[in-house]
């Protein structure tokens, strides 16, 4: 459809592994956790719609990241 959506992607970091829960319009998460091949450092994230044959058009905007327990580390000077 074409109506306005809005979704919520938390991923959290536990001692086993890596969480994974997505909302779409305040609906009950889907969730998903992984223990394998972990990657907890990145500086980049994308959002598709899975390759799939037929295109799905999608536009994001109003994103909000937040991140708690962790140290930032700062951008290089140059």
């Amino acid at each position: 459809d074409e109506l306005a959506h809005t979704a919520n992607l938390t991923l959290t970091r536990t001692a086993s592994g890596i969480t994974l829960a997505v909302t779409l319009d305040g609906g009950t998460p889907l969730t998903a956790t992984t223990t394998t091949t972990l990657y907890t450092s990145f500086n980049e994230i994308t959002f598709s719609n899975g390759f799939t044959a037929n295109p799905l058009n999608f536009a994001i905007d109003n994103v909000v990241v937040e991140a708690s327990n962790f140290t930032p580390v700062p951008e290089p000077s140059t």
